[in-house]
């Protein structure tokens, strides 16, 4: 086995992002004004697709049946002007 610790780029709103089967989401924070998350993978997996969801501070988190969501995270950006919360989805 071939484990690594690799960094994403996290879009606002929904972000697609192909990680390799089993790879544990480790953080969430803000790099040089990008907001990236690292997880702990195994180079030699397949990669799956995940996705992930930003909410904003007393922003609407929605409730869709059949739907869940499990928190990663929280970073702040804009001189710590605004909080936002990484979550990942799971259907």
């Amino acid at each position: 086995m071939d484990y690594r610790i690799w960094k994403y780029e996290i879009s606002p709103g929904r972000t697609e992002v192909d990680l390799p089967s089993g790879a544990e989401i480790l953080s969430v924070q803000v790099q040089r004004g990008v907001v990236c998350m690292w997880a702990l993978v195994n180079t030699q997996n397949k990669t799956e697709r995940r996705y992930f969801e930003i909410f904003g501070t007393g922003n609407k988190v929605p409730v869709d049946m059949g739907i869940f969501r499990k928190f990663i995270g929280t970073f702040q950006i804009d001189g710590e002007n605004l909080v936002f919360h990484l979550f990942e989805r799971t259907d």
